[in-house]
């Protein structure tokens, strides 16, 4: 999702670097939530896996 978001705007060579700058900004939090949600579903996994091995 987000390549596709930053896909037009690099299309745009005229306000490339304004875009990009726009385009971080924009992916960033996007980036982050996906990051995030990965985090969260592997750290619950392996959270889950540490406590058994705990208990």
């Amino acid at each position: 999702i987000a390549q596709v978001a930053i896909s037009p705007t690099s299309n745009n060579s005229s306000s490339s670097a304004v875009g990009q700058k726009e385009t971080s900004k924009k992916a960033s939090p996007r980036k982050s939530l996906h990051q995030r949600k990965r985090i969260e579903m592997e750290s619950d996994g392996s959270t889950e896996e540490t406590d058994s091995s705990e208990n």
